[in-house]
């Protein structure tokens, strides 16, 4: 089968999201795969046997991992400059191929939102293994063989190029990179599951932008949990216990409040502002609550959450308007299709920008000269560091936990020992806990 993602239904896209994992543009050469491999080259070309390896020797690590799909990228840009010289084109042809062959099933992403003539947000293409190629993997004696994988726990990226940067030699990698390694090691040794379904192993890394000093936020190498449709989390369980979410209230925002060393009331929120009278209409609100079943709804928060993270990343007042008109195009194209219901914005209208921000910067005065100014990067170093310390204490008692971005799931029957560990990690980076605020869902 060969499929567009977006003709295929939301639910079946989501479980193949999540048994699914990376694909490292390299291969072994070992003596384990050669009957596969030569079963392959016959049928579809020796000219095609680097792409080949590569297939096999990525499906053999995902279905020791417990995955049953790869997600193998179809842009040509990603093969550029690979090692072992893998071409994009043969590896387009032999898809082609093995689908036909009823190997595999393609399930083809692209480009879902376009920001100045450029793609803004990717659907992933996904690579199903079937029946008849995981029966032919299972003859490969994989006692011998160790299925490397050169997933990177610690990278350092170029913010220019995006490319990732060498970090031999580089002061602090080493233990960093031993923090993830132990992190990984006890998601591995685990039992993560949806739904009963025990999941393919999570692996995290670290990413940081130019040094060691900025960005450094933890990233599910897989996707995995942390891109998981919201709605699928609370079905979530590690050794079949059921999970809490803990989450860091406005985070960005309360650590530039902590770092102010000033106290504010205890209830100040930087997200409250009241924006509903000028720029939301309730009945479409109404609307949109009862046709979904979603109760909760407040496009007038979600928006200027958006808005204040937009607006402390952005190195610009111009780019940060650009931006968020842009989040509400996006947002808007989603109105009367299938994806409806992942509307955050629905019944804003009218909106100014310029107007929306000059209101929550005022809300918030006091750190006002933190927007516009490129201050997202030094933030992000700050929470991954924050959650660096929330998982070794996590570690230290036998447990562990699934991060993602503000927040992190936990086993029910330790999250209060956690939360503890949340506000002690917020203390040991910023010297007090006036503005730490931790949300149990």
């Amino acid at each position: 089968m060969k499929i567009c993602i977006k003709d295929v239904k939301e639910e079946q896209m989501l479980w193949k999201a999540v048994m699914s994992t990376h694909f490292n543009l390299n291969y072994n050469k070992t003596k384990a795969y050669e009957g596969v491999v030569i079963s392959l080259a016959s049928a579809y070309g020796w000219k095609k046997e680097k792409e080949i390896r590569s297939i096999v020797t990525n499906a053999v690590r995902a279905i020791n991992s417990g995955a049953l799909c790869l997600k193998i990228p179809r842009k040509k840009s990603t093969y550029t400059g690979n090692p072992q010289k893998i071409s994009y084109e043969r590896m387009m042809q032999l898809l082609d191929c093995m689908e036909k062959g009823g190997y595999v099933n393609l399930f083809i992403g692209g480009v879902t939102q376009w920001e100045d003539g450029q793609p803004s947000e990717l659907e992933t293409s996904i690579t199903e293994m079937t029946n008849k190629f995981v029966d032919m993997l299972k003859t490969v004696d994989t006692s011998r063989v160790i299925c490397k994988d050169d997933m990177q726990e610690i990278e350092i990226k170029s913010r220019g190029t995006k490319k990732i940067m060498n970090t031999q030699g580089v002061k602090g990698v080493s233990d960093m990179r031993q923090n993830v390694l132990d992190f990984n090691t006890a998601l591995i040794e685990s039992r993560i599951s949806l739904k009963g379904i025990e999941l393919p192993d999570q692996k995290y890394k670290r990413v940081f932008i130019e040094n060691l000093r900025t960005g450094g936020r933890w990233y599910n190498s897989v996707g995995g949990v942390q891109t998981m449709d919201k709605t699928l989390r609370p079905f979530l369980q590690i050794d079949n216990q059921d999970l809490v979410e803990l989450d860091f209230k406005a985070m960005h925002a309360n650590i530039l409040y902590e770092q102010l060393g000033k106290k504010l009331e205890d209830d100040f929120d930087p997200y409250a502002v009241d924006l509903w009278e000028m720029y939301v209409d309730p009945s479409f609100v109404q609307q949109f609550k009862v046709r979904h079943g979603i109760t909760n709804f407040d496009p007038c928060r979600n928006l200027v959450k958006m808005a204040v993270m937009i607006g402390l990343n952005a190195k610009d007042q111009k780019s940060a308007i650009r931006a968020l008109s842009q989040k509400i195009g996006q947002d808007r194209s989603k109105y009367g299709t299938k994806d409806e219901h992942r509307a955050l914005y629905y019944g804003i209208k009218g909106e100014d920008f310029k107007h929306i921000f000059s209101v929550i910067l005022e809300h918030n005065s006091l750190i006002a000269d933190k927007f516009f100014k490129d201050s997202g990067v030094y933030l992000q170093f700050v929470d991954s560091e924050i959650l660096d310390s929330v998982i070794s204490d996590t570690l230290a008692i036998n447990e562990v936990l699934l991060p993602y971005h503000d927040g992190l799931l936990v086993k029910s029957s330790v999250a209060e020992q956690v939360k503890e560990f949340m506000y002690k990690a917020w203390y040991k980076q910023l010297g007090s806990i006036n503005f730490c605020k931790v949300e149990k869902k």
